[in-house]
């Protein structure tokens, strides 16, 4: 009965172990080199119905759309150019910084970590940017505030109609960076989203590389005449 009780009081005590170990929020200060290489995931295109699975549809219009290049959309891995790879250093206060290639010394990225999840980090930059829209907003602004997951908070200020202006949004930039297997990455989100209705006209409007995730829920909020283009694309980080 002893043998029994102590082998007992041992499973629970492995098991609460690797619980432990599990949960245990990963270390992520430290330097960084990233890969190079873009690395490619399928091209998905979605409309109301659905999921498009016909590669020659996506392709078709991506075309007809000219957002046909590599910084866009690709079919295949992309090699990034220059042959330094960038570094990534975060320090224990969580204060990160990237350095690009060819640049020493000059900082393209300054940020602070502000939050940090089993899958992500979120880094916020030291300055608020703003941005302008007209008034009333098309169905691509709605679209386009619904792609990516992580979203800044901000405010948002109406202009009077005589200025010639319509909304100013202010907020923090924000760049997310994926953890997967206790190992970083950086997210390289594209996407396109279009809408064309017979009351509603045509708009388009899309970007490429943000560091961000895509958010699913956007689909359920699609529309007749909607469609949207998406990619999510990867820059592996080593740490050194």
């Amino acid at each position: 009965m002893r043998h029994k009780y102590l082998l007992i009081t041992g499973i629970v005590l492995l098991s609460a172990c690797k619980k432990d170990q599990e949960e245990a929020p990963l270390e992520v200060s430290g330097e960084y080199q990233t890969g190079t290489t873009l690395h490619a995931a399928p091209i998905e295109l979605y409309t109301r119905a659905g999921l498009v699975n016909n590669a020659q549809v996506v392709d078709a219009f991506i075309q007809r759309n000219s957002i046909r290049t590599p910084y866009f959309f690709s079919r295949t891995d992309v090699p990034l150019g220059g042959t330094t790879p960038s570094r990534l250093s975060i320090n224990a206060s969580g204060q990160a910084k990237l350095i690009a290639p060819g640049q020493p010394g000059a900082d393209t990225l300054r940020a602070q970590v502000i939050s940090q999840q089993p899958d992500r980090l979120v880094l916020a930059g030291p300055d608020s940017t703003s941005r302008i829209v007209s008034l009333p907003l098309n169905r691509c602004d709605f679209l386009e505030e619904k792609v990516q997951l992580v979203v800044p908070a901000k405010r948002t200020r109406d202009f009077s109609s005589s200025t010639g202006y319509g909304r100013s949004t202010r907020y923090l930039p924000i760049k997310v960076i994926g953890i997967r297997n206790r190992q970083l990455y950086i997210p390289f989100l594209s996407w396109a989203v279009k809408h064309t209705g017979t009351q509603t006209g045509t708009c388009m409007t899309a970007a490429f590389g943000s560091w961000n995730f895509f958010d699913p829920a956007i689909l359920s909020q699609l529309t007749t005449g909607d469609t949207i283009v998406v990619q999510r694309r990867e820059i592996s980080l080593h740490k050194q």
